[in-house]
């Protein structure tokens, strides 16, 4: 239950799926950015903001996890 999760776990879970997503988004359509470039290093950053949050997600111990730690 997601409710029941401490903070920083759903912060780092909502940074790893907003991230995830809007990668989906602009890879179905980059017509928003001015280049192709733009489009490219806005990947770049939400690729890395992705693949930290899941780090921290895959560290963390289960009870850290649910927030009983």
């Amino acid at each position: 239950n997601f409710a029941s999760l401490n903070n920083h776990t759903k912060f780092l879970l909502r940074v790893a799926v907003t991230s995830k997503a809007a990668m989906q988004a602009i890879q179905y359509d980059a017509s928003g950015f001015t280049t192709r470039a733009e489009a490219e290093t806005m990947l770049d950053v939400l690729r890395d903001e992705y693949v930290k949050a899941m780090e921290a997600l895959e560290n963390m111990d289960v009870q850290e996890f649910l927030g009983v730690k």
